[in-house]
């Protein structure tokens, strides 16, 4: 740790060396997972797990930690090590595409 949090971005080298070694590890199986009743799950557009999936990766982390676990723009520039102004590019460009492919209008 000694090493590591003397970086610059601890966070963000935390976040690529823990995605990069994710992707070697076997999926756990969830087929013993507890079932969900469908009343309590949220109703979520079931195409948007698709368009997310296909958003570039730097889009899908910005918007999903904004949008789906209510990080700031701060928070998420220092996870990424970019600055704030770059993730609120990568949000914005992340919604308009996602309202394009989904058919939402804008709210404002």
């Amino acid at each position: 740790w000694d090493r590591v949090g003397a970086m610059d971005n601890p966070a963000g080298y935390l976040y690529r060396v823990g995605r990069d070694r994710g992707r070697s590890v076997p999926r756990p199986d969830y087929a013993g997972a507890a079932d969900v009743a469908v009343s309590e799950m949220p109703w979520v557009e079931p195409k948007l797990p698709h368009e997310l999936a296909d958003l570039p990766e730097q889009q899908r982390v910005a918007f999903t930690l904004i949008h789906g676990y209510q990080w700031t723009f701060s928070e998420v520039a220092d996870l990424m090590g970019v600055t704030k102004s770059t993730v609120q590019t990568h949000e914005g460009r992340a919604m308009d595409r996602l309202r394009d492919r989904l058919g939402v209008p804008d709210a404002s």
